[in-house]
């Protein structure tokens, strides 16, 4: 199984959601006569947001670990199962709460860094679906 990573940190299972978000930058402006104009200024970079949880007795190291990559600077390589790898930031990390037994859910997002693209690759894509 392929398990998702962030430069040198790989989650030690895959979180239970993940929601990757596509999307254009449209600027409308009214012309008399005319009435609303949009404009299509291309794509805004894809975000990447998700939960999940860790699990055991070091729960709260687990997320300690994930934390201290959060706090590097600058756009890192990440793998996401069944996608080709891209540049993104860590732009977010939540603390959701605990849970009973040992159990810490989080929230995370992710943006792509269009300015930095991996060799033989492209923009977040699956499979070639979204490139």
């Amino acid at each position: 199984m392929e398990l998702m990573q962030f430069k040198s940190y790989v989650w030690p299972y895959n979180p239970q959601r993940v929601e990757i978000t596509l999307g254009r930058d449209l600027r409308t402006r009214q012309a008399r006569g005319f009435g609303t104009l949009v404009s299509d200024w291309g794509q805004t970079p894809a975000r990447v947001e998700g939960e999940g949880e860790f699990f055991g007795s070091d729960c709260k190291e687990q997320f300690e670990r994930l934390r201290r990559i959060f706090d590097e600077e600058g756009s890192g390589k990440l793998l996401l199962p069944s996608f080709r790898p891209v540049y993104a930031y860590f732009e977010s990390l939540k603390l959701l709460g605990e849970g009973p037994l040992h159990t810490l859910r989080y929230g995370f997002v992710f943006t792509e860094d269009t300015e930095r693209v991996i060799s033989g690759g492209g923009r977040l894509s699956l499979n070639g679906v979204f490139s």
